[in-house]
C-alpha cells in the first residue's frame, strides 16, 4: 500500500511539472521527439530515485537536475544534436524555469485552455490536433486543407487570438466569482 501512495505521489508531481520540464529539454535539444526521450529517461530515473526525494522540498528543483544530467548525457550519446546554448545557460535557464514554476502547475489555466479548446469548431480542432499533436507545419497544413501557406497562417492565428480571448474571459469570470 506504501508503494501504491508512493507512485500515485510521483506520478500527481511528475504531472505537474511535465510542461516545464518538456520545455526545459526542447530548449536543449530543439527537437521534439528528443526532448520527449529526454524527458522520458529522466522520468524513469527520477522515480527508481524517488525515495531519495525529500517530500516538502521542490519536486521542480529536484525534477530539474535530473533532467538536467538527462539532456547532457544525451547530448553527449547522440553528438548530433547541436547544444542550443552552454552550461552556464542552461544553469541561468534552470533558474527562470524555478521562478516560473507556478505557471506551469496553475492547473486552473490548463483545465482553462482545455475547456476552451473544446468549444472550438470540429474543424479549428481539427486544425490544432494537426499542427500540434501530429507536428505538421504550415507547408504541411496547407497540402493537408488545400490552402496556402499564408492562408494556415491566418487560420491558426485566428484560433490563438480565439483561445487567448476565452481563456482571459473565463479566468476573469473565475476571478470575480472568488
Amino acid at each position: 500500500m506504501l508503494i501504491m501512495a508512493a507512485q500515485e505521489e510521483f506520478v500527481k508531481l511528475l504531472t505537474a511539472h511535465r510542461s516545464m520540464l518538456y520545455a526545459m529539454a526542447y530548449s536543449i535539444c530543439r527537437k521534439h521527439d528528443d526532448a520527449e526521450t529526454i524527458v522520458q529517461d529522466a522520468s524513469i530515473t527520477m522515480w527508481e530515485k524517488f525515495s531519495e526525494f525529500e517530500p516538502g522540498t521542490s519536486f521542480g528543483k529536484w525534477s530539474r537536475a535530473f533532467l538536467y544530467r538527462t539532456a547532457m548525457n544525451h547530448v553527449r550519446a547522440v553528438r548530433r544534436l547541436p547544444l542550443a546554448c552552454d552550461p552556464d545557460v542552461m544553469e541561468s535557464l534552470s533558474a527562470g524555469y524555478e521562478s516560473m514554476s507556478g505557471v506551469f502547475r496553475d492547473d486552473r489555466l490548463i483545465d482553462t485552455l482545455n475547456t476552451c479548446i473544446d468549444e472550438l469548431p470540429a474543424t479549428d480542432k481539427g486544425v490544432l490536433h494537426l499542427r500540434f499533436q501530429q507536428e505538421k507545419d504550415c507547408a504541411s497544413l496547407a497540402g493537408v486543407l488545400k490552402k496556402s501557406v499564408h492562408a494556415v497562417e491566418v487560420i491558426l492565428y485566428r484560433i490563438r487570438k480565439r483561445l487567448e480571448l476565452c481563456i482571459r474571459t473565463k479566468l476573469q469570470t473565475q476571478d470575480s466569482s472568488t
